[in-house]
């Protein structure tokens, strides 16, 4: 060993993502570039050179309001939010058409693949518009507690000294072996967030607006891979667990001079023949 000023790291700032399990963690190298806001996005590209006249976009029944021919990158992107199934919040665009607008869909669609298309019925020239990145399956899970980090434990790995008649203390056993866990304090009340807290909302109020319901009973095993991406100035440190089973830790907690916060436990899993889990650094690690 030697000394390693850039080893020695403070947990400044850093973000978390989820997605179904086995979903493949990002590479050392893609670790570094990474912009957490449209991480594990789909993009799809507007391209084309219309002369006149207006244009939609549609989502299922649902179409967004017109867009001039001339369209800016936040014209486009604020259209895009106006719609049922997307919304403020949920749409990035950045460029112009002549190049091309790439259009992210982030927030609660980040990681989800958003099937759009144009209504060029009222528009004089052609618009394209392709997908260019395919969404990787990652979401944001958003803000977690700076008062209550992040923590690392384990549950077992009790050992004992057993010996022989010949050497009384001959070797160290491992009795039980250890669960490794992670536990977070969720911020944000929204669906996501109750969902990794409580698990799938209730068949009743799963179509239901506004209403999210908590059916009780037993509940299948809420399982996720975890992705958290801990920054300190330019050092990034991954840490990655391909399969986790997330539920509540403890009681939610309403203080009045604090967030409230929804506490859940991650505890992970073996799946097939990957590691448990993984740390990354591209600086960090031969």
């Amino acid at each position: 060993m030697a000394i390693n000023d850039k080893a020695v790291i403070t947990a400044a700032g850093g973000y978390v993502f989820v997605a179904a399990p086995g979903t493949a963690a990002p590479t050392p190298a893609e670790l570094d570039t990474i912009d957490p806001a449209l991480f594990g996005a789909q993009v799809q590209t507007l391209t084309g050179s219309p002369t006149a006249g207006t244009f939609a976009f549609k989502l299922g029944t649902a179409t967004s309001t017109p867009v001039p021919y001339n369209a800016t990158a936040a014209q486009i992107q604020g259209a895009l939010e106006t719609m049922t199934g997307i919304g403020a919040g949920n749409a990035h665009a950045t460029g112009d058409l002549a190049t091309g607008v790439a259009i992210s869909f982030t927030g609660r669609l980040q990681g989800k693949s958003v099937d759009i298309s144009i209504d060029s019925a009222d528009l004089t020239g052609t618009l394209t518009l392709e997908e260019t990145t395919a969404p990787n399956g990652w979401s944001n899970i958003g803000h977690t507690s700076r008062e209550d980090m992040p923590e690392f434990g384990f549950d077992g790995g009790d050992t004992e000294v057993k010996g022989t008649w010949q050497n009384i203390a001959l070797r160290e056993v491992e009795t039980e072996s250890p669960a490794d866990y992670l536990t977070l304090f969720l911020h944000q009340f929204d669906t996501e967030s109750f969902e990794l807290y409580y698990g799938k909302q209730s068949e009743n109020t799963v179509n239901t607006k506004g209403v999210f319901g908590v059916a009780g009973g037993t509940k299948q095993p809420n399982e996720k891979a975890l992705l958290i991406i801990i920054v300190d100035g330019d050092v990034r440190i991954g840490f990655y667990a391909s399969k986790a089973s997330v539920r509540r830790d403890d009681a939610i907690q309403m203080p009045s001079d604090e967030f409230a916060a929804l506490p859940i436990r991650a505890t992970f899993l073996k799946n097939g023949a990957n590691d448990l889990y993984d740390w990354i650094s591209e600086d960090l690690f031969d």
